[in-house]
């Protein structure tokens, strides 16, 4: 089953926009597009954006903790991208939990940013690392 046309404008959307705009404009907007109720699959309007999206992420923690030589996996990247996300739907009232996606549930993710952030802050394993 392929994306609706829809959906797929969205997407055409998020990739337009981030010729011009940051990684954190681009995870507003997507926050905006899932307030607005419209799309029938966040989650692969999601699967398709997500480096968009997180595209600072790597940036940020890097200045927030003082470790130029920081490395971290896409995966975790994805996940922080995803707390970020969060933090922003329930600045304005609302949680992944409202919307039919499978791309975040906020309990493990808000484990899983936990440890993420421990692991830098401590240079302990995973895909995490300074180089």
């Amino acid at each position: 089953m392929g994306l609706l046309a829809d959906d797929k404008e969205f997407i055409d959307a998020i990739i337009e926009s981030s010729n011009l705009g940051s990684g954190f404009q681009l995870r507003k907007l997507f926050v905006t597009l899932l307030l607005m109720n419209t799309m029938a699959r966040p989650d692969e309007v999601w699967i398709k954006t997500w480096k968009l999206l997180s595209d600072d992420i790597l940036y940020q923690k890097i200045k927030e903790l003082a470790l130029p030589g920081l490395r971290i996996e896409d995966s975790e990247i994805q996940n922080l991208c995803l707390l970020e996300v969060e933090a922003l739907l329930i600045s304005n009232g609302k949680s992944f939990k409202d919307f039919p996606t499978k791309c975040c549930n906020g309990e493990e993710d808000e484990k899983v940013g936990s440890e993420v952030y421990d692991e830098m802050k401590g240079g302990g394993g995973g895909g995490v690392g300074v180089g």
